[in-house]
């Protein structure tokens, strides 16, 4: 033990989001993300393993009474203008096709003047996480109704955007993830709203099939399946926490028993937790499309480079962003195959 900031080493590291208009929303994020972190650092400590962080900014004591003024008059401004904004601005999220120019390695930027948008249905009030069927002949994606306010999922037609074709309503579902699974296609929406999370057919949506087990208590979001060396793995957030945390779980069926990865959570931060569509191969690459969330939700998206992972073992650094010009986003991300 020392009186010393900042000494020692550092066993385990998290990140957490900013809420710029509440100091009490921005306590309960660091607070909650902290209890991740003694089981992370027990086993670094085990195994010698120190994460090099460097450590800048100004160290805080007691502050003044001039600088507690200053951000309680701060707070009140933030206040002010996030009810503003919520009662006059609404971000209406678009989905659109455009040529991959993207290399997936440092900061690029998406031309908007080469996305060919899909066009939304009078009665829905934006569309948002796409996903190409495995035929690649299908994009399904969210649309929310302007009624309800419930997000429906629609199928739409690569080769006429305007053939588009309900699959799931009635109830909030998003994020269409689709696998292939003994040669039939499945579904994994997001029902978090509603149910613990399920697999459906691709082609008979409505008819639900199996509870992911090892989950059934649970209200998952995002979750995004990968297979590899005959292990399904689950990357998703909890609906509480999506924004800052990713967990891993695995099975050997994606009808099997899910059983929590050891070094899950495997990701805790707002700059990249959130997964952001499949993942793919890149050349020698796995890639990881995670959110950035540390400012306001979907800016951009972190390209996230997984070096290893095992039923013992997950490692992954960034090494790239995506964002597009003119616009905010991209909110997600998908490719109709593989960049290998």
């Amino acid at each position: 033990l020392s009186n010393e900031l900042d000494a020692g080493v550092i066993l385990a590291f998290a990140e957490s989001k900013i809420v710029n208009f509440s100091y009490k929303k921005t306590a309960l994020n660091f607070y909650s993300n902290s209890s991740t972190l003694l089981n992370k650092a027990i086993i670094n400590l085990f195994n010698k393993k120190y994460i090099d962080h460097s450590v800048s900014g100004k160290n805080y004591r007691l502050p003044s009474n001039l600088l507690v003024i200053k951000f309680a008059c701060l707070m009140i401004w933030r206040i002010i203008l996030k009810i503003s904004y919520g009662l006059f601005f609404e971000k209406k999220w678009k989905v659109g096709v455009a040529p991959n120019q993207l290399s997936l390695r440092g900061n690029e930027v998406i031309a908007s003047s080469l996305i060919e948008e899909v066009p939304i249905s009078s009665n829905y009030n934006f569309y948002a996480d796409p996903f190409f069927s495995e035929d690649n002949k299908k994009i399904r994606l969210e649309a929310l109704d302007r009624k309800t306010g419930l997000g429906d999922i629609l199928e739409v037609d690569v080769d006429n955007f305007l053939n588009q074709k309900l699959l799931l309503s009635g109830k909030h579902y998003s994020y269409p993830f689709s696998f292939i699974y003994e040669g039939k296609e499945f579904l994994l929406p997001e029902v978090a709203s509603h149910s613990a999370q399920y697999v459906c057919k691709a082609d008979i949506a409505q008819q639900q099939i199996s509870l992911i087990r090892g989950l059934e208590t649970k209200r998952i979001v995002d979750a995004t399946m990968f297979f590899k060396d005959g292990i399904y793995y689950l990357f998703f957030g909890e609906n509480n926490s999506a924004h800052t945390v990713l967990n891993l779980w695995y099975s050997d069926s994606p009808f099997g028993n899910f059983e929590a990865h050891p070094m899950s959570p495997i990701g805790i931060s707002p700059k990249n937790a959130r997964m952001g569509g499949k993942l793919l191969l890149s050349s020698d690459y796995l890639i990881r499309f995670g959110q950035d969330n540390s400012g306001e939700y979907g800016e951009s998206l972190a390209v996230m480079s997984i070096i290893s992972i095992s039923k013992e073992i997950f490692n992954e650094e960034q090494i790239g962003t995506i964002k597009l010009d003119n616009f905010k986003g991209p909110h997600s991300i998908n490719f109709n195959s593989d960049m290998s």
